[in-house]
């Protein structure tokens, strides 16, 4: 996707729900942060986003409200749909733009009204850059799902797909170890073979393992996953995390109490903890970073929009930060099929499952929660993967914690 990876960013959020005097979100004592630490801070934030971070960070939540703008206003015209010379937008990597893809063949008549329509959108705001591609939006997306329903769940050498925006165009994940012949049967199976680029990759995991320093235990192992964010579901207290930290294990147990629902399958990958014992909740993080000191309770459905500065706590790796890199990824892992998912190019490790993650900007008094962590290929720390926080809210009903 011609983007670099970012550096880690060590800013230690480390959510250690055993130890009380450090934890994010299930204790009611002080936090703190010592000089060094803020330090650690400012240094791994100028390493993601350069000097003026504070600056990109605000162009960059500029550029994501033009594009829902520009969404919203293509939706409310074209009746819930894309017009067909819509091929996509994502933000510039310096985020002074949101680049609006165009299929040039496609644009209507200059005389035709619809053409009004299209110079108002083109023109919406001065930010806006034109690039013109092949591909509309429409087929992309077809194609990637009809590779979700009908290719991934049936070929095992295929382990993933996604809408790759940047080059307009589906990519399907293949084994590296798979051969020339199946690779080739593949290929012939596909609808829209010019819209698709097969890439041999190596597989993904899912983000849980037994190692010490990790936030939370489930399933009778210490410290292999991570605190989420607290809420109540049918007015149980409790927490979510990754439910594939549970999974195959035949215990759900986990700190403060045990899984009372949970799912790994199609667009989830989570689990609700109701929680026992002397543990309370909290939405204050265990690190501030700059004026980020806490999780707000808003819940939004945001675009995803390819290129949105976000970042993630966990107990693995802390906090880290990067962009979206496709917000249409489906995958499998150990036979669970995994769609409508977020890939990005933050750093993450075995451990930062179920984590938060969240728009590192501040709104109504901390940052808005958009999702939980699930996972990253074995070969690259750099592509963590995440579950939509709508998709969890309608699967479990929930209501944050205040």
């Amino acid at each position: 996707m011609n983007k670099n990876f970012k550096k880690m960013l060590f800013l230690g959020i480390v959510a250690i729900i055993s130890i009380p005097t450090k934890v994010y979100g299930l204790t009611s004592q002080s936090l703190y942060t010592t000089v060094k630490e803020k330090d650690e801070m400012t240094s791994a934030l100028i390493d993601a986003y350069g000097v003026d971070y504070e600056e990109y960070l605000k162009r960059n939540t500029y550029e994501v409200s033009i594009g829902e703008k520009l969404n919203n206003k293509m939706k409310s015209y074209y009746n819930s749909t894309y017009p067909s010379y819509y091929g996509g937008m994502y933000i510039s990597d310096d985020s002074y733009n949101l680049v609006l893809q165009i299929v040039e063949k496609n644009i209507p008549d200059t005389a035709s009204e619809e053409y009004k329509i299209y110079n108002e959108l083109i023109n919406l705001d001065p930010t806006i850059k034109i690039e013109y591609v092949n591909n509309n939006y429409e087929e992309l997306e077809k194609t990637n799902d009809y590779i979700t329903d009908n290719i991934l769940p049936k070929v095992e050498e295929v382990i993933g797909n996604y809408i790759d925006i940047h080059n307009n165009q589906v990519v399907l994940e293949v084994k590296k170890s798979i051969s020339e012949t199946k690779n080739n049967n593949i290929r012939q199976n596909l609808i829209n073979t010019d819209l698709i680029k097969i890439v041999q990759t190596e597989e993904r995991e899912f983000t849980s393992a037994l190692k010490p320093g990790q936030s939370i235990g489930t399933s009778g192992m210490s410290n292999n996953c991570s605190f989420g964010f607290g809420a109540t579901v049918n007015n149980i207290m409790g927490y979510f995390t990754a439910g594939h930290c549970f999974v195959n294990s035949g215990n759900l147990n986990a700190t403060g109490g045990y899984a009372y629902k949970l799912k790994v399958a199609g667009s989830v990958d989570a689990a609700f903890v109701e929680m026992h014992g002397s543990y309370t909740l909290s939405n204050d993080l265990a690190f501030a970073s700059g004026s980020i000191t806490k999780l707000n309770t808003i819940e939004i459905c945001p675009l995803f929009l390819v290129g949105t500065a976000v970042a993630k706590a966990g107990g693995a790796t802390g906090y880290t930060a990067g962009t979206i890199q496709s917000n249409s990824t489906s995958l499998k892992i150990d036979s669970v099929t995994l769609s409508d998912m977020v890939q990005t190019d933050i750093y993450s490790l075995a451990g930062d499952s179920g984590g938060p993650v969240f728009l590192p900007v501040e709104k109504e008094g901390g940052a808005t929660l958009i999702g939980i962590v699930s996972n990253n290929k074995t070969s690259s720390n750099y592509t963590m993967t995440f579950t939509k926080n709508i998709n969890i809210l309608n699967e479990f009903n929930y209501t944050r914690y205040e």
